[in-house]
């Protein structure tokens, strides 16, 4: 993935983000709907995770922990969900709504981490729920892949770590498996989350080409009136007839319809009908 489409808006180099900021900032304005609806996933999946796996806090806990520090985490992670919630439903700007899902999805890690360490150190089931977590983070929460990254890379290190350094596993391909399962969900989080991003960004780079180009094209139309059908007009003084019926000079009713202004002067012939003296040759 390189940072240029010969077709399409320029990118930063292995990013999902538009080159030029302005273009960037533009895009957050305009996805923030669409972003809510992304949040509002992320946020019924969280609540689902906390729902799901109280159950085993009170069943698989490893007393080194505790059950109260598990608890208030699970308890801020909640809280979060709920702020955020309250202000998706508020117009709030994109850098504050940005930095609030940072911290909501760091907020998760650590809620994740310290599940992985609150189990007994024979207790592998998480797994599935630390690669969730991370395409969870990839795929719903809506901001710049290298913030995903971010969270992403260093909650992958740390129970990476955790199993290695900690846990006491029973089979021996569990670790292998573990790491490669992490390593492969934050490759794939990635890519798919860059062309997810890409594909936004094209989409409104390309719409904000056809409204401007549909505004260039209304205001050519506003400014030139077509002037249609037959007009009437008079053999003698050459006024012109109106749609309401009154009669008016040219430059009266063209000043009507088209965007512009007449000055008056005379053409050498008139002024050679009008004042025969002024053309005479003094010989």
């Amino acid at each position: 993935m390189d940072g240029e489409d010969e077709t399409g808006p320029r990118f930063k180099r292995w990013l999902d983000e538009l080159s030029r900021r302005e273009d960037e900032q533009h895009f957050s304005l305009w996805a923030v709907e669409g972003h809510r609806k992304l949040i509002r996933s992320f946020l019924g999946v969280g609540a689902l995770f906390l729902v799901l796996f109280s159950v085993n806090d009170l069943l698989d806990v490893d007393p080194r922990v505790g059950f109260p520090a598990l608890v208030a985490a699970r308890l801020v992670f909640l809280l979060g969900l709920a702020a955020t919630y309250y202000l998706i439903r508020k117009p709030v700007s994109p850098v504050f709504f940005r930095r609030a899902l940072i911290c909501l999805s760091l907020t998760l890690a650590a809620l994740g981490f310290l599940t992985d360490l609150a189990r007994p150190n024979d207790y592998f089931t998480h797994i599935g729920t630390d690669v969730t977590i991370l395409y969870l983070v990839y795929l719903l929460v809506p901001i710049p892949v290298r913030y995903q990254v971010l969270v992403c890379v260093p909650f992958s290190v740390a129970v990476v770590a955790l199993l290695f350094l900690y846990k006491e596993p029973i089979y021996t391909m569990v670790p292998i498996s573990y790491t490669l399962s992490i390593v492969s969900a934050n490759i794939f989080g990635f890519w798919i989350s860059v062309r997810q991003g890409r594909l936004r960004r094209t989409n409104f780079t390309h719409l904000s080409g056809e409204q401007e180009s549909r505004k260039q094209l209304q205001k050519a139309l506003d400014e030139i009136k077509t002037l249609s059908d037959l007009i009437p007009i008079c053999s003698g003084c050459k006024n012109i007839r109106d749609d309401e019926g009154y009669w008016s000079q040219v430059e009266s009713y063209l000043g009507t319809r088209l965007d512009v202004a007449f000055t008056h002067g005379l053409c050498p012939a008139c002024v050679a009908r009008l004042y025969p003296g002024l053309t005479d040759d003094p010989e």
